[in-house]
């Protein structure tokens, strides 16, 4: 059961970033196309057209998504949708909703909170600003995306949370840490100072927070799937990034 709402947050995350390679995979596999977040209720298609992704609502519709489905605000797929073919299609003829600072989610999905936008293989039938190949052109996405979710984060201000560090300091970068292969998965948020970027003020860090011995520390792995090593990578981090502590021997981590 939790691998399948995974895969589904995946899914829904995808078609938020508008990649369409793994949403067709993902369907293929067969993922519920039409499942809605716990919290907001958002499917697929909610996300897909809101974002402008013609293929991506154009393959979700051939494979029957629910145009009816409702997000907790009571908003179908088309009328958060901005791009005028899109609205066509998903058979909104009038312009009405328009308003890009409407929108006020309860939440912030992870997937927009940490944007590891590097790694996403991006379709694009829309802006030049939309195509991903080289590097320089991934980190403009990345510059982009970032300001969109703080762009949310100041209408959800006003219900208590901050995603873009508004509550820290300029001078440090606020990461999420979590040691690896505990029941547990949740993350804590620390501070490391933004002039002792170093590999082994992170592994101090680490030590301090979860009590343990730095040569237990087997590595330090940035989510999903990259082995942070030194000084380099670790001034590489971007705000808000999952980072796993990997142990030599197991220990019990107090509450």
């Amino acid at each position: 059961m939790a691998a399948n709402v995974e895969l589904e947050e995946k899914l829904r995350e995808m078609c938020c970033i508008g990649d369409e390679k793994n949403v067709k995979a993902l369907v293929e596999r067969g993922v519920n196309l039409n499942a809605t977040n716990a919290i907001n209720w958002w499917t697929p298609l909610h996300w897909a057209a809101k974002r402008g992704h013609r293929n991506i609502v154009r393959y979700l519709l051939q494979q029957c998504a629910d145009t009816r489905a409702l997000t907790r605000k009571g908003e179908t797929a088309g009328q958060l949708a901005t791009d005028v073919e899109i609205r066509k299609m998903l058979g909104e003829e009038e312009t009405t909703n328009m308003d890009p600072e409407a929108e006020n989610l309860p939440i912030v999905p992870n997937y927009l909170r940490n944007p590891e936008f590097f790694y996403a293989q991006k379709t694009s039938e829309n802006s030049q600003t939309e195509k991903w190949g080289r590097e320089k052109e991934g980190v403009d996405v990345v510059r982009r995306d970032y300001s969109i979710v703080c762009a949310l984060d100041r209408n959800e201000s006003k219900n208590s949370t901050s995603c873009c560090g508004q509550n820290h300091s300029p001078e440090e970068i606020v990461l999420k840490l979590r040691i690896a292969n505990l029941e547990d998965k949740d993350f804590i948020e620390v501070d490391l100072d933004k002039s002792s970027l170093t590999y082994e003020n992170l592994v101090s860090l680490c030590c301090h927070e979860f009590d343990v011995e730095a040569d237990n520390i087997k590595r330090v792995r940035k989510l999903p799937n990259t082995i942070v090593r030194n000084d380099k990578d670790v001034k590489r981090l971007l705000p808000f990034q999952e980072l796993e502590i990997v142990l030599k021997r197991e220990k019990n981590i107090g509450e």
